[in-house]
């Protein structure tokens, strides 16, 4: 999806992304519904967040009381508003800055376990002098 939409903003720059895109490519009527649902669609999808982040919480304080829980959520909702508020270079920044911070695990991770590698794990691959079949045909033997 990503690629996708890399390519289409590559080829068709225009502000409004995949709206302008459908609209281009199909008129505005079939626009104005992507648009549209995909509007209506936000609400459901982003109503799930604030939620998910206090259910979360709750794995480090078990005994969070539901108004606890509700203010946790609400402070989410509060803090995201006000970056969207604050625009979007704001939001942006910000984006990739959670992104860094979300990807920084996996590319520690990455690091300590090549150090730590003991051995290769494609070597089964690779068979030895005067094998008559590659090792990943050799199961059925």
């Amino acid at each position: 999806m990503s690629l996708a939409m890399a390519e289409l903003a590559g080829a068709i720059p225009d502000e409004g992304g995949y709206v302008a895109w459908v609209r281009r490519a199909f008129g505005p009527f079939w626009g104005f519904q992507v648009g549209w649902w995909s509007w209506i669609n936000s609400f459901v999808d982003v109503a799930i967040y604030p939620a998910l982040f206090a259910d979360y919480a709750m794995y480090w304080w078990p005994d969070m009381s539901p108004a606890t829980r509700w203010a946790l959520a609400l402070v989410f909702i509060w803090t995201l508003t006000g970056l969207n508020v604050a625009g979007v270079r704001v939001t942006g920044w910000t984006a990739v800055a959670l992104g860094v911070g979300a990807l920084a695990p996996v590319a520690i991770f990455t690091v300590v376990a090549s150090v730590r590698a003991e051995h290769v794990p494609w070597i089964p691959f690779a068979p030895g002098e005067g094998a008559s079949s590659p090792a990943w045909a050799s199961g059925s033997r």
